[in-house]
């Protein structure tokens, strides 16, 4: 499939260089552009590879530390999990927001070509290399456990058919599951692999003994978990019933097919035409269809008398608290954040039903086995701290990145809004959650702490610490997403390397305060280096305001290929 002309593009190419010839200003500058295009292209080139090698190492050491097959096995699984986290929004992303769908849907070719265009760029950019990541884990394996050559060779199979199903993992969840929070769940497994790698010597050894001994429930439980299973059917204490994953493979695989046209069916491009809806007076109800239009001296009256300019108070008892203490600026960028309105009672009412719903049947599962019960409080426990990250960290559209000129922006980067007052705003919405969330944390750690057994009252006190532990990590998630949507850490020049130290080493130090304050036995100590890690994630906030405030950061970015 061609979506261009060679003919147009010779002559095309040829005019370029010849303009760029005649003008020693458009030489320095492609020079300038081709230099830092092929030392972009090169640094992938290097990297990508490292990274394999990288992920062959964490299965090697993870394997040889507990001696134990399947657990190198759980690793790969991980691996891929986080990778289906990774690809599925990266995967709409590219279909239904690349860059260039604009100029494309412009041409004359059809829909279904459009798609393949958009699914191929996906599979070369994204989806081809992950190949080897996966084959460098089983690779590892295989020469840990010094495997034969037709061990070797059923290894490599094992490897391909891992990529084709989390390929068609991809697919499926990306045309039948696009709500899931991908990018919690990232966030979760970076923060927590991050705080593992500082932590090692602590509760290093803790976590290695209670994956080593999920792993068969893990493997079994998650999709990307199956293939890697069957290598564990050529071995001499293989299980030939795992054998019977080949059925619910198989189901996924064929479901590509109809994932794919389903994706397609979505990409339709056609002229909406809105309905002409009826006058509605600011701070009034809906008119009826039926009354007659409002007048043009009405009209003038509600703009003379600045009517049109009423904010509507949002419903619900949180969301009247908030709009309550914000000012009428903030209101406004409230609005602006959150086209759709405020939610956050309806939210927090299905974090406390899903909450109870997993206290019930979790207890109902422990009547029957134990190890049944630790398995529903731990999805449980997972998926409601998800939901209520969305909820803490949530920024609404206002990081959302649009397509204008060529370049991309962030959206409040065409506004007047400034980093101080939107940086405000979105803390007072997390500030009016905390309550909630302080509650959910004490809740879980003392369900969590019943199994440890550790005192209720410890328990409470542990979880109130880790509720404004994981509430200040807001300052930094705040600075990671103004950092995320400009260029402030490209280049290699003295500001981005000073911001990045910087970031380094508030991070580390927050780190290391948090293990602090969580594991220090005296119980005023502790609370004296939580708070000390509040006061850093704040000062991360408040030295990256600084860079930013200094006006030195472009907010453009151009299209990634």
């Amino acid at each position: 499939m061609k979506l261009h002309s060679p003919g147009f593009e010779k002559a095309l190419r040829r005019g370029v260089k010849s303009r760029i010839r005649s003008s020693p200003e458009l030489k320095r500058e492609y020079r300038k552009a081709k230099k830092a295009f092929r030392g972009r292209n090169n640094f992938g080139w290097v990297i990508r590879p490292v990274w394999s090698l990288v992920l062959g190492l964490l299965v090697w050491n993870v394997s040889k530390m507990t001696g134990n097959f399947a657990t190198g096995l759980g690793m790969i699984n991980l691996i891929m999990f986080l990778s289906l986290c990774l690809f599925t929004p990266g995967l709409l992303a590219m279909l239904f927001r690349a860059s260039d769908l604009p100029a494309l849907t412009l041409l004359p070719v059809s829909e279904a070509k459009i798609f393949r265009w958009e699914l191929q760029k996906f599979f070369l950019n994204r989806a081809l290399f992950s190949i080897m990541d996966i084959g460098a884990c089983f690779i590892a394996l295989a020469i840990l456990f010094q495997f034969s050559l037709a061990q070797m060779v059923l290894a490599l199979a094992c490897a391909a058919l891992s990529w084709v199903m989390l390929l068609a993992l991809t697919a499926l969840c990306a045309a039948r599951l696009p709500r899931l929070p991908y990018q919690i769940i990232t966030t979760v497994f970076f923060i927590f692999g991050f705080t593992l790698l500082v932590g090692h010597e602590v509760i290093g050894r803790a976590v290695l003994n209670f994956f080593d001994a999920a792993v068969p429930v893990l493997n079994l439980t998650l999709p990307t978990g199956w293939a890697p299973s069957l290598l564990k059917l050529f071995l001499r204490d293989g299980n030939w019933l795992e054998a019977a994953l080949i059925v619910p493979m198989a189901l996924v695989i064929l479901s590509i097919k109809n994932s794919l046209q389903f994706l397609q069916s979505r990409l339709t491009y056609k002229e909406h035409f809105v309905p002409e809806v009826t006058d509605q007076i600011p701070g009034a109800k809906a008119d009826d269809p039926s009354k007659p239009r409002v007048g043009i001296t009405e009209i003038e009256e509600i703009i003379q008398s600045r009517q049109f300019l009423r904010q509507n108070e949002p419903t619900g008892w949180f969301e009247k608290r908030l709009w309550q203490w914000l000012n009428p600026r903030e209101r406004s960028i409230v609005e602006f954040a959150f086209p759709k309105g405020l939610a956050i009672t309806k939210p927090w009412i299905l974090v406390l039903r899903n909450f109870l719903l997993m206290i019930l049947i979790g207890f109902t599962a422990g009547i029957l086995d134990l190890t049944l019960q630790y398995w529903v409080f731990g999805i449980g426990l997972f998926i409601t701290l998800c939901q209520c990250l969305v909820q803490i960290w949530s920024n609404g559209a206002t990081f959302r990145i649009i397509f204008s000129g060529g370049v991309l922006i962030p959206i409040y980067a065409a506004y007047p809004i400034a980093f101080r007052e939107l940086s405000r705003t979105l803390f007072k919405l997390s500030i009016i959650q905390l309550p909630m969330f302080l509650v959910y944390t004490t809740a879980s750690v003392v369900l969590v702490g019943r199994y440890w057994g550790l005192d209720f009252f410890d328990s409470g006190v542990l979880g109130l610490k880790i509720g404004f532990l994981i509430f200040a990590t807001r300052f930094i998630m705040t600075a990671l997403a103004f950092s995320a949507r400009s260029n402030d850490t490209t280049g290699f020049r003295v500001r981005p390397i000073a911001l990045i130290l910087a970031f380094l080493i508030l991070g580390c130090l927050f780190l290391g305060l948090v293990g602090g304050g969580l594991l220090v036995p005296n119980p005023v100590l502790s609370w004296v280096l939580s708070l000390a890690a509040v006061g850093d994630a704040y000062a991360l906030f408040s030295i990256y305001g600084w860079f930013y405030n200094a006006n030195r950061f472009d907010l453009m970015s151009f299209p990634k290929r």
